[in-house]
């Protein structure tokens, strides 16, 4: 029977057979087509699952561990060079990147050069060089080889108005001892240079490692050119400071030390604004039958330093560290009636002497300064917890306005260059006041008299 299920099976295996015989296509005999069949197989017989080894490589093929030998060495290389900057004990730390750059670096070379196989002498032999090479460049590099100059230490003394500096020379690689020369000084002001000369400086071994110390002193006189602080605000009701420093830089056959500021309070010395104010001292026991409360005598402050345009008025004066004079006059209807002797301040150190012009007032010592521009005049009574204060029964005429007038003068390069004093003025009523039976003074500030 044709046409049955066997003749066409066995039809379909010889159309199969002729279409993918060797011998390729009848009908196209220029087409053969291969046939491919993946056998499994065994484990352990190099088929492609055991090809794949272990790589260093990202599936894109770049090399991972060469880039984190190389930015390890890098990095390393860096903070070698800068080494003496670091904390303490800091070059434990950067050994041991070096080190692991290294083993990042074998490793590679290992895997990828060597497909897993140890290095060989010669690839041994040109990675330890060209580590000892490239470590050994950042650290001659930051090598002093012709000496250094470090000022470490500052002081001022205000006796004698001068800053003392200690200096350390090490000679460095092809250096010599300094023994006793000049060095070339440089005092820096905000930056600007307002002062250089040479220095005599005796040094000798220092006892506290190696190189040489020595100490030079400095005249503030001889380079000073305005105060080291600036009021640049109010924060709060007190002036916020701005630093503008003095540097000190110290040379030795041109190598420049590293700059050391002079302390700021110190080279702030020169006058700018006063402020004053007056409180009471109030008794209630001593008045006259019909006052409850009266004016047993007044508290004089004065503040002497510096502020600014936009400070004035909302904070005191920041306090000074110069040489000034300060004069202070109460008047009352245009005739003095307190000529208070002339305090001489120098630094925090204010004296005065009143002579015979006013013996109640006396001879007096006072720091000025020291924490607070604020000082209060010493008057001729004490309150009970030590307040200088001046009698009203003494000092004040009678009721009406009184003026208060304080000058502070200075010369010399604290003056900077001024040479008008500075002036604040003030204006206070002593008044008396009476309601309703009651009676009771005050002395309070006014505008003007």
């Amino acid at each position: 029977m044709s046409g049955g299920l066997l003749e066409k099976a066995q039809q379909k295996s010889d159309d199969e057979e002729g279409a993918f015989s060797a011998t390729g296509d009848p009908e196209n005999p220029d087409f053969v087509k291969e046939k491919k069949i993946l056998d499994s197989e065994p484990s352990g017989s190099g088929g492609l699952l055991s090809k794949a080894t272990t790589s260093d490589s990202t599936p894109g093929g770049k090399p991972i561990m060469l880039y984190v030998a190389i930015g390890s060495l890098l990095l390393s290389m860096i903070l070698i060079y800068l080494l003496s900057e670091l904390p303490d004990y800091s070059g434990v730390a950067v050994l041991a990147l070096f080190a692991a750059s290294f083993a990042v670096a074998w490793m590679h070379i290992k895997n990828e050069r060597n497909s897993g196989a140890s290095l060989s002498s010669i690839q041994w032999g040109a990675l330890i060089v060209a580590y000892l090479v490239l470590g050994a460049v950042p650290y001659v590099g930051a090598m002093d080889l012709g000496g250094r100059t470090t000022i470490t230490d500052v002081s001022y003394d205000e006796s004698s108005d001068s800053v003392t500096l200690t200096m350390r020379y090490t000679s460095g690689l092809f250096g010599g001892s300094f023994g006793t020369g000049n060095v070339d000084v440089k005092v820096l002001h905000d930056g600007s240079e307002v002062w250089s000369n040479a220095v005599s400086v005796s040094m000798e071994s220092s006892s506290q490692g190696s190189g040489e110390i020595g100490t030079f002193s400095l005249n503030v006189d001889d380079f000073y050119s305005g105060n080291a602080y600036v009021v640049s605000g109010v924060d709060s009701g007190v002036a916020v400071l701005k630093e503008t420093p003095y540097t000190v830089v110290a040379s030795i056959d041109g190598g420049d030390s590293q700059g050391i500021d002079l302390p700021a309070l110190n080279m702030t010395r020169t006058i700018n604004d006063i402020d004053q104010r007056v409180t009471v001292k109030e008794d209630g026991s001593n008045c006259g039958s019909s006052t409850a409360t009266c004016i047993d005598g007044i508290y004089i402050y004065g503040a002497f330093g510096i502020s600014s345009n936009s400070a004035d008025g909302s904070s005191a004066p920041s306090p000074i560290r110069g040489e000034y004079h300060i004069d202070m006059t109460m008047s009352y209807g245009g005739e003095a009636i307190i000529t208070y002797p002339q305090i001489h301040v120098v630094g925090t150190h204010g004296t005065w002497n009143a002579g015979e012009a006013d013996p109640d007032l006396g001879t007096g010592v006072a720091t000025i300064g020291e924490r607070t521009s604020e000082f209060l005049l010493e008057g001729n009574a004490q309150d009970d917890i030590d307040r200088w204060y001046f009698e009203s029964t003494e000092y004040l005429e009678d009721y009406g306005c009184y003026t208060i007038q304080f000058d502070a003068t200075q010369s010399g390069p604290d003056a900077n260059g001024g040479t008008e004093a500075i002036v604040d003025t003030g204006y206070y009523m002593y008044e008396s006041h009476e309601e309703e039976g009651h009676t009771w003074e005050t002395f309070e500030a006014v505008s003007s008299c």
